[in-house]
């Protein structure tokens, strides 16, 4: 839920409006398109019976963990916790995955960063 139209300018089909919107993201979370859209002072009826279509008739999305962050990495996509890491066993953990993608240069989907 926001207020500010600005979060929502990755959206496809948002009109820059204000209103109620129910966005259908992309497997990343990163992007979406407007589902639905209602304009202000909609009752809150209509409202209601549009989530309960959305969710009937959305299929859930069902990933393999493995699988997932292969691709996201092959779309150079790349996750960052808001939360600091501060187990050094996570931070070990992480150092780890980033070496290993700058060893590993010439495996297609790879994306090197370095901080």
């Amino acid at each position: 839920m926001t207020n500010d139209p600005n979060e929502l300018r990755d959206i496809k089909d948002f009109d820059g409006q204000p209103g109620t919107f129910i966005v259908q993201p992309d497997p990343f979370g990163t992007e979406g398109a407007v589902a639905f859209s209602w304009k202000q002072n909609v009752p809150t009826e209509k409202i209601q019976a549009g989530l309960v279509e959305f969710a009937r008739d959305s299929s859930r999305m069902i990933k393999n963990h493995n699988q997932h962050v292969r691709q996201g990495r092959r779309d150079g996509k790349e996750w960052t916790t808001e939360i600091p890491v501060t187990a050094p066993d996570a931070i070990r953990a992480q150092q780890r995955g980033k070496l290993r993608r700058v060893m590993l240069p010439d495996v297609p989907g790879w994306v090197c960063h370095l901080p």
